[in-house]
């Protein structure tokens, strides 16, 4: 029976991937048929610099195979769209951002979850001219992730395998310089007979870097 689900898991893991890429990738197709906002310059963007913030977050979560309410936290770079564009100039007519995320999560009393990832973040709302605003937001992303286990030897090394990542969630700032957000996201990592694929609740805020 625990071989049964743990084939099922692993063989909804692509599929649960896939769906979420393909409802980004939807939105961008939407995104990309809306009227793009004036002055635009040779590269489809207007020349005003765009907004990066730097900001942190606090979150609980839980796995299917272990604790279901635990604690966690780390921190992340959100690329606005119009700076996103430097890196892949279609994601400003797409209204999507790119996120650097790095953090922790604890899945039980002695396991923990050690994350990079890099997110595109599909906004709702026209995010592209405002600095101030908010907007409901669908995102996807990739990465690499290091599960701790339980060992005799403290100096024992982490288990490292890919982590696949989905949110749903709202952006807000009430001005230029404050961000603040909600999100749920769902991380997938499995390794052999380790999962721990779970959900995670996270509330975060931040501010602009100054270039």
């Amino acid at each position: 029976m625990a071989e049964d689900s743990r084939d099922w898991k692993c063989a909804s893991a692509p599929r649960l991937a896939g769906a979420l890429w393909g409802a980004l990738l939807l939105c961008a197709a939407a995104g990309a048929a809306e009227a793009t906002p004036e002055p635009r310059s040779a590269l489809r963007r207007p020349d005003t610099p765009g907004a990066v913030f730097v900001a942190g977050h606090l979150s609980v979560g839980g796995t299917l195979d272990h604790d279901f309410l635990r604690a966690g936290g780390g921190a992340s770079l959100i690329f606005r769209p119009n700076a996103a564009a430097d890196f892949f100039s279609p994601l400003y007519d797409w209204n999507t951002a790119l996120v650097l995320q790095g953090d922790w999560r604890s899945i039980s009393r002695d396991r923990r979850l050690f994350g990079l990832a890099m997110l595109l973040r599909r906004y709702v709302r026209d995010r592209r001219l405002e600095v101030a605003g908010s907007s409901p937001f669908l995102g996807i992303g990739l990465g690499g992730a290091e599960g701790t286990i339980p060992s005799a030897d403290p100096a024992a090394a982490g288990v490292r395998s890919w982590l696949w990542l989905g949110e749903v969630g709202w952006e807000s700032s009430p001005n230029a310089s404050s961000l603040f957000f909600a999100r749920l996201q769902w991380h997938i990592w499995q390794r052999g007979e380790l999962d721990y694929s779970g959900w995670s609740l996270q509330f975060g805020a931040g501010v602009p870097i100054p270039w």
